[in-house]
């Protein structure tokens, strides 16, 4: 099932996903728009101060950035959705909500998918060839996704936990809403990210 979500996040249509996404973002992070607006003006002043290979390897960085969020975004949401399941026929399962988010969001695992190896290859090859500036416009350019993992991560595993628990309503008899588990997990995410 893990392998069917991330073929369908490496699909071309992902970066609708993804958009959708942003604009969630954009409606409950007071702050995301500033911080897109930071990245976009350190992206196009790296493009504009390095040039040839340097500047084809940057775009390469910021597709493969932007390929890493789509397939990590959809496969959390997937995740979401089989942990709701998890809670609904196991309940001691329900305990991964004390669990650290990194290991809720099973980061470890995310970290060995093919997008983020690409990443750190390319990253690798750009980074020694940067001044001292363009090293700091990249790192603005990395704080942007760091911010992404940060909040995004948290919203997308949340709202696939939420639809599971809606799919399982609609779809297996007898089930009831886990209202306390959604507003446990609720209070978690909102605790974090104040």
């Amino acid at each position: 099932m893990k392998e069917s979500i991330l073929l369908l996040a490496r699909s071309p249509d992902s970066a609708k996903f993804r958009d959708m996404v942003y604009h969630i973002m954009e409606r409950i992070a007071p702050e995301f728009k500033k911080e897109r607006k930071r990245f976009e003006i350190a992206s196009e002043h790296l493009k504009n101060i390095i040039q040839d290979d340097r500047r084809q390897l940057l775009d390469s960085i910021l597709q493969a950035e932007e390929n890493r969020m789509n397939v990590n975004l959809s496969y959390l949401v997937w995740l979401g959705m089989f942990n709701c399941y998890s809670c609904a026929y196991d309940v001691q399962f329900a305990k991964f909500i004390d669990s650290d988010f990194e290991d809720i969001h099973t980061e470890e695992d995310m970290n060995s998918f093919t997008e983020s190896l690409i990443l750190d290859d390319l990253s690798k090859k750009l980074e020694s060839t940067l001044s001292e500036y363009e090293d700091h416009l990249l790192y603005v350019i990395s704080s942007y996704y760091c911010y992404l993992e940060t909040i995004a991560y948290k919203y997308a595993h949340f709202a696939g936990f939420c639809l599971g628990d809606k799919l399982l309503c609609r779809s297996v008899p007898n089930y009831k809403a886990n209202k306390s588990l959604i507003a446990q997990y609720a209070n978690k995410v909102k605790t974090y990210l104040s």
